[in-house]
């Protein structure tokens, strides 16, 4: 009766350690999902960043160049009204 009992009690021992290894596996299972949709949201992130940095830098480049021609523009004048 006592070999039942302690046969008994290993099997139940075993179980619980093995319901514990499942709630972390579970529970592992759940982070890991989590990051894997954190990283895709943030991978979106960045592609919408980069983006809008190629947008900008377009943007300063039309400015720039804009800008050089204006300059260009005023020294032509300011060299022309002065002859």
């Amino acid at each position: 009766m006592a070999d039942i009992y302690k046969k008994s009690t290993d099997i139940e021992q075993q179980r619980d350690y093995l319901q514990k290894l499942l709630d972390k596996m579970d529970q592992d299972s759940n982070l890991f999902d989590s990051t894997l949709q954190r990283c895709s949201i943030l991978e979106s992130e960045l592609g919408n960043a980069r983006r809008n940095i190629l947008a900008l830098e377009a943007q300063n480049e039309e400015y720039q160049s804009s800008r050089r021609q204006s300059l260009f523009d005023e020294l032509v004048d300011t060299a022309n009204t002065s002859k």
